[in-house]
């Protein structure tokens, strides 16, 4: 996760991450968290960024087990694209995997 984090921060500096709305549920030994979220900023080229997503965290005695991630993966392409033509080659570098 520190890579993956790293990288958004050097792709896209003034990221930021406003959490809409949480849910909880389930117990201690199985909790299902939900976040939705919006990220914004302004890309390289001054074209304003804004995606829209949700988390789905499973978490198990306080532990992250599972993240499912749901967001407009064209909005992250484009984004992406853009950062890659203004000079920040880290925005296709290859895929971060655990």
């Amino acid at each position: 996760m520190r890579r993956w984090f790293e990288r958004v921060g050097t792709v896209l500096p003034d990221l930021i991450f406003e959490v809409t709305d949480i849910q909880v549920k389930g117990t201690p030994a199985k909790t299902l968290i939900m976040a939705r979220w919006t990220a914004s900023c302004v890309l390289l080229n001054g074209q304003p960024y804004i995606n829209r997503g949700v988390h789905f965290i499973t978490l198990k005695w306080g532990k992250a087990v599972k993240f499912d991630v749901y967001e407009d993966t064209q909005t992250v392409t484009l984004g992406l694209d853009i950062q890659f033509h203004e000079g920040i080659k880290e925005a296709k570098a290859q895929k971060i995997e655990s």
